[in-house]
């Protein structure tokens, strides 16, 4: 995309900078799944289980790559429908929960984030819009899909992330109890068991989701 407009140099350093951000950027997500595995069934700990289970979504999420852009836009479409729906079950109760969760006893984290790690997390989840390129041939229209698409996809991360974290708010939860994984702890101080279980099945199923955008 870099090179028609700003010329060779600048294409290759977008081309080589985006592959080198990718093979970080896709090794967080199997580690992510096997860490929200773990804390569900503490066997995959033992010996090399997990190392297998992270094998496994790779391996499954390649395959749905190879499977063309339809598929993994399918995919990824009914995943984001199952992913948000926690969001939107934290967002629709935290009115009704107003102040409640303001003593409430959470587990120690040990995270020690300060503004600097949270901005850069802040920017690597509005990266990777550059990757929408690869499938330019494959998309009726692109001149006008993409920005289109560009536009809707920044207002729906931003709300994802806004709204519950104000919802959360409301409940006078300390952020103090925030960590990775806190969010399934969380929701079942807010909605009890049943919604727990549903924050579980959906951080067994962000890494995977977030994996299909290779």
């Amino acid at each position: 995309m870099g090179a028609p407009r700003y010329g060779n140099f600048w294409g290759f350093q977008e081309a080589w900078l985006s592959l080198v951000a990718s093979i970080f950027d896709m090794a967080i997500y199997p580690t992510l799944f096997v860490a929200y595995l773990t804390r569900m069934f503490p066997w995959f700990q033992e010996n090399s289980r997990g190392w297998w289970v992270a094998l496994a979504v790779v391996v499954a999420c390649a395959l749905l790559n190879i499977a063309g852009v339809k598929v993994v836009s399918l995919t990824s479409l009914w995943l984001f429908f199952a992913l948000s729906a926690p969001f939107v079950a934290i967002v629709v109760l935290a009115p009704f929960k107003i102040g409640a969760l303001a003593n409430a006893v959470t587990k120690p984290t040990t995270s020690t984030v300060d503004i600097l790690g949270a901005l850069l997390i802040c920017m690597w989840n509005y990266m990777g819009w550059d990757n929408a390129s690869t499938i330019a041939t494959e998309v009726e229209r692109p001149q006008r899909t993409y920005p289109r698409a560009m536009l809707v996809a920044v207002v729906i991360v931003a709300l994802s992330y806004v709204l519950p974290f104000a919802a959360m708010w409301m409940t006078g939860l300390k952020a103090t109890a925030w960590e990775t994984g806190s969010w399934a702890d969380i929701a079942g101080l807010l909605g009890g068991p049943l919604l727990a279980s549903a924050w579980f099945s959906e951080e067994l199923s962000a890494p995977s989701a977030c994996s299909t955008r290779w």
